[in-house]
C-alpha cells in the first residue's frame, strides 16, 4: 500500500495521475487518487460513520478520509495503516493519533468502535480469513461496541467481464467476490495481493461462525453496503 500512499501524496501536492488496479485476468480498473483522499461520502459510508461511537480505532485508515470527519464530530480516533506515507498524510491533515501498523497487530483498546472502512474486511482475503479478522478486532471492543465495516456484494454487478470472473471463482470453489490483483502507479507496480468482497449474506455466515452478529446499516443499488458487527 505504500504505492497508494505515494499516489495520494502526489494528488494532495497537486500532481494528479491515475491509479490502476490490474486484476489477474487482465482487467484494468483506473481510478483517480482523489477517490482515496477526498472526504465526499457515499450513502452507505454516511451510515457507516453514523454508527461510530466513543473511542474509535480506524483499522487501515488510509489518508484519513473517514477518520477526519469523526474527529470533527468530537470523537477520539486512532488511525493505523501499514503505509508510512499514508500515516504521515493523516498526521498532516489533522489525525494526530495515527501510527504505522497492520490490522492484524494487537489492536489495543478496548474500543467503542473499530472502523473497517474502504472495504478493508477484504484484507482477510478468504472467508476464513475474514472471520479471523472479525474475531481479532471484535475481541478489542468494549461491551456494546461494534466493528463498523463496508464491503460490496459483487453479484449486483452485471458487467459480463465481471460475471465471467465470478463464475470462474465459483467453479474453483471460491467466493465470487475473491480477487487477485496488483496496483500500478506511473511506472511502478505493487506485488500481487488477494482481496475479498463479501455479500451481506456471506458476512452474516462468517460472523456467525465466530459467534458474532451482523446488522446491515445501509445498502446501495450498486451492491456497496455498511454493516455493524457486534458480540451478543
Amino acid at each position: 500500500m505504500e504505492l497508494l500512499g505515494r499516489a495520494v501524496r502526489d494528488y494532495l501536492d497537486g500532481r494528479v495521475a491515475p491509479l490502476r488496479f490490474v486484476r489477474d485476468d487482465g482487467y484494468v480498473d483506473e481510478q483517480p487518487a482523489a477517490l482515496f483522499a477526498d472526504e465526499a461520502l457515499g450513502p452507505h459510508e454516511a451510515a457507516l460513520l453514523d454508527r461510530c461511537r466513543g473511542d474509535v480505532l480506524d483499522a487501515g485508515c488510509g489518508a484519513g478520509r473517514l477518520a477526519l470527519p469523526l474527529v470533527r464530530r468530537g470523537l477520539r480516533v486512532v488511525g493505523v495503516d501499514i503505509s508510512p506515507t499514508l500515516v504521515e498524510i493523516c498526521r498532516r491533515r489533522g489525525l494526530n493519533e495515527a501510527r504505522v501498523g497492520s490490522v492484524w497487530d494487537d489492536p489495543g483498546g478496548p474500543w467503542d468502535t473499530v472502523l473497517l472502512g474502504g472495504n478493508n474486511i477484504g484484507l482477510g482475503a478468504t472467508l476464513a480469513g475474514a472471520g479471523r479478522l472479525l474475531r481479532h478486532l471484535a475481541g478489542a471492543l468494549k461491551p456494546g461496541g461494534a466493528v463498523a465495516l463496508a464491503s460490496v456484494d459483487v453479484t449486483r454487478n452485471f458487467d459480463p467481464m465481471h460475471l465471467d470472473y465470478h463464475a470462474r471463482n465459483r467453479a474453483a470453489g471460491r467466493p465470487p467476490g475473491m480477487v487477485r490483483m496488483l496496483l500500478e502507479y506511473g511506472s511502478e507496480r505493487s506485488d500481487w495481493f488477494d482481496w475479498l468482497h463479501l455479500s451481506p449474506d456471506e458476512l452474516r455466515a462468517v460472523a456467525a461462525g465466530e459467534g458474532l452478529l451482523v446488522e446491515v446499516l445501509d445498502e446501495h443499488e450498486s451492491g456497496a453496503y455498511a454493516a455493524a458487527v457486534t458480540r451478543p
